[in-house]
């Protein structure tokens, strides 16, 4: 009697979630040529409250797949199948979010001991072993040959058995993990090419960032990283969001294009965790112009190798984006985070007061500014008067700020990046001409 309610009381949480709206149930299946196969990689260390709005979600999605759709639940920890759910072709019942609700209660039920019977034994939290469950992926679409979308729940910051490489203290792998055999690093995709060409992949990420940059730098590790087994088609991650409605939406809207555009570095040949920083360089809220003379008369002019940060800090509800070469000649950027001699910062949510949005290079040891060249490009967004921002130059300690006026007022998406940079999306090369020098 007791396994009688709990199977009522599901039926009515996908009824609640779903709607009963059966005159409009085909409208809100997925097109006909979304996946015909969806594998959902879930985490056995939810906590109770991921693993509600996880089942309502499995509603969501059993009530909108389409017809002759085949859904897959495992655990992406340890790699095993949990659930499993087809939805015929040849029964016009099926169109109907009620009558699959009705079909498919016991199977959640058996998903919901799962999800709240099951305890994660490496002692985090909704871990998950990425590389691993996409192997398993990988086999299963294979053999299946169906159109496959894969959904993954849990946390981006894997944990190693060895931790060798586990994510923590603001650290990830560097991109010369990629260049290597499995057999060498976990990581590494030589030999996989081709592993997940033609599968779709999304990643819902239940994690508390300590910061921005560290999201932006896990999501561009796991990005390049399927990015990497996609040798026909390499457009990496299609979602990487903690909204897990997103996440359905998006997995059943066929022909995505990817929003990002993350680029590997090929002559990074280390194989180890790095870290970026946790924290923000002081900006005082009025920094010197150009045209002040911090030098007393009679001083000595200070060293020209005294430029140790360079940024960029604006107030329209744009995204502008700043491009630093190094005076070795290395392009540092958004998509371009670390070299031998500086690093890349950004923190839209931590800006200095006034600011919305705030990146910066920070050098490891100064240099001189005539040596270092800066770009800014108006890369998303749109805006009545041509977007202002500020170039923060530190120097010898002291800060201070040019005024940048981009001509466009649309942004381009990083478009000619590769090139002269010479559009009105784009100012610069801006010459670093600070007091001294």
């Amino acid at each position: 009697m007791k396994s009688h309610f709990y199977i009522l009381i599901f039926i009515c949480v996908l009824l609640s979630s779903c709607g009963d709206r059966n005159a409009e149930a085909l409208k809100r299946l997925a097109p006909t040529d979304s996946a015909d196969l969806i594998i959902v990689g879930i985490s056995p260390g939810l906590t109770e409250g991921q693993g509600e709005r996880f089942l309502r979600s499995v509603g969501e999605l059993l009530g909108r797949a389409k017809l002759g759709s085949d859904i897959i639940i495992i655990d992406a920890l340890s790699c095993r199948r949990v659930v499993e759910f087809s939805i015929p072709d040849d029964n016009d019942n099926m169109a109907q979010e009620k009558a699959r609700s009705e079909t498919f209660a016991p199977r959640i039920l058996e998903l919901r001991r799962f999800i709240m019977g099951e305890a994660d034994s490496s002692g985090h939290v909704a871990s998950l072993h990425v590389p691993r469950f996409l192997e398993m992926v990988s086999q299963i679409a294979s053999r299946s040959g169906e159109k496959t979308s894969v959904l993954m729940v849990g946390s981006a910051l894997h944990q190693d058995a060895d931790d060798n490489w586990t994510f923590k203290d603001l650290s990830y792998p560097s991109d010369g993990v990629f260049l290597a055999s499995p057999l060498e690093n976990l990581f590494g995709t030589v030999g996989r090419e081709d592993f997940l060409s033609g599968i779709d992949l999304h990643f819902i990420y239940l994690d508390e960032w300590r910061s921005d940059a560290y999201r932006v730098a896990v999501h561009r590790f796991w990005h390049l990283y399927c990015q990497r087994q996609q040798k026909d088609n390499p457009v990496g991650l299609l979602t990487f969001s903690s909204d897990l409605d997103e996440g359905i939406r998006r997995l059943l809207q066929p022909n995505l294009t990817p929003l990002w555009d993350f680029e590997i570095d090929d002559k990074s040949t280390s194989r180890e965790m790095v870290r970026i920083p946790s924290q923000l360089p002081k900006v005082p809220e009025m920094p010197m112009t150009l045209e002040d003379k911090p030098e007393q008369e009679g001083e000595q002019p200070l060293p020209l190798e005294g430029l140790s940060r360079v940024g960029l800090r604006w107030k329209d509800q744009v995204d502008l984006d700043l491009y630093v070469e190094t005076p070795g000649g290395e392009q540092l950027f958004y998509d371009r985070r670390r070299c031998d001699e500086a690093y890349f910062y950004k923190d839209d949510r931590n800006s200095p007061k006034g600011s919305r949005g705030f990146e910066y290079v920070n050098f490891f040891n100064p240099v001189d500014p005539r040596e270092a060249r800066v770009w800014v490009n108006f890369y998303r967004g749109e805006a009545s008067t041509s977007p202002v921002a500020e170039l923060l130059f530190e120097f010898h300690g002291k800060w201070y700020v040019v005024p940048v006026t981009v001509e466009s007022r649309q942004g381009n998406r990083g478009q000619d990046r590769r090139s002269d940079r010479s559009g009105p999306h784009w100012v610069g090369p801006i010459n670093l001409k600070l007091p001294g020098s």
